[in-house]
């Protein structure tokens, strides 16, 4: 438990002194969801990525009003940073943090990566900070966004399409502005996409590294792309890499970085993308990857 959010901490099989860590968030509308539902996930990518995944219960609206989940992923992130030992051997790098997190879990995630611009523990290395503006910070390689939930006005065309008959309709995403958001609608860390658009949040000089995957039929999926216009505007870089899969995706982001873990080379891995929406449909072809499982480890004192 860190600061009221339960942890639990993923190691690959190692021979290093220490090892980049992923923080990640579930997803659930902000008011559902537990590291139960993305346990194997989090097994997977910290094989496949050669990573330590710290998955984050964070507290649920709307028991725990806003901003306690949004607190919870923070404090998260202040545990990685300070190095802590991992369940078999090592530490976690604190210089080498990466974000991510599935639909609600991602806007957190993101959110976090954005209020990266007020830590105070280190310089951009750039001189001093503009105003409202939000510096990359080297301890934070990279973010990635699965099918985010980044708004609440939900007036997008996927919405109208995708938003009845499948899994995430229409009703559930207005119970959740009504219900998990109902005193905050107006602070931009609930919404960063309304922010943008309003524009009362300003993404000049965030430069961390993101990777936003968009569903096929999911309501959510312009948001995704319309988050991804957005950063395009501001940052004028993008790069849409073609990879099998999502933890192909992140490997080879943290890859991309000087010091990250290392990973097969491919023509595109040494510029990383500055924000890329990729679409990834299943391939019924491919041979699914040899399955080993990286150890976990729970306790009352992460």
């Amino acid at each position: 438990v860190k600061d009221g959010a339960k942890l639990t901490v993923y190691a690959p099989p190692h021979d290093e002194s220490s090892l980049p860590a992923v923080v990640f968030a579930h997803g659930g509308g902000f008011m559902s969801g537990s590291r139960r539902h993305v346990d194997g996930l989090c097994r997977e990518l910290a094989v496949r990525a050669a990573v330590a995944v710290v998955s984050v219960e964070y507290r649920l609206a709307p028991e725990h009003p806003f901003p306690a989940g949004l607190d919870d992923v923070r404090s998260a992130v202040s545990y990685c940073r300070g190095s802590p030992a991992l369940p078999n051997a090592g530490t976690i790098d604190g210089a080498r943090v990466a974000l991510a997190g599935e639909s609600a879990g991602a806007n957190l995630a993101h959110v976090a990566a954005l209020l990266a611009r007020d830590d105070d523990d280190e310089s951009d290395g750039e001189g001093e900070t503009p105003p409202n503006a939000l510096p990359k910070k080297p301890w934070l390689r990279c973010e990635l966004l699965c099918t985010p939930q980044l708004g609440l006005r939900c007036d997008e065309r996927s919405v109208a399409e995708y938003g009845h008959g499948h899994f995430l309709t229409r009703e559930f995403l207005d119970y959740v502005r009504e219900v998990a958001y109902r005193e905050r609608r107006d602070d931009w860390r609930v919404a960063p996409l309304d922010a943008v658009t309003a524009p009362t949040l300003d993404l000049d000089g965030f430069a961390t590294p993101t990777l936003i995957l968009a569903a096929e039929l999911d309501p959510l999926a312009d948001q995704a792309f319309d988050y991804h216009d957005a950063l395009l505007v501001k940052r004028n870089r993008v790069r849409s890499p073609q990879l099998p899969t999502l933890l192909e995706l992140l490997v080879e982001t943290l890859a991309a970085s000087e010091h990250g873990p290392r990973a097969p080379a491919r023509p595109h891995a040494a510029a990383a993308p500055a924000a890329a929406v990729v679409a990834l449909p299943p391939d019924p072809s491919a041979a699914p990857p040899p399955r080993r499982r990286a150890a976990a480890a729970t306790g009352p004192s992460r």
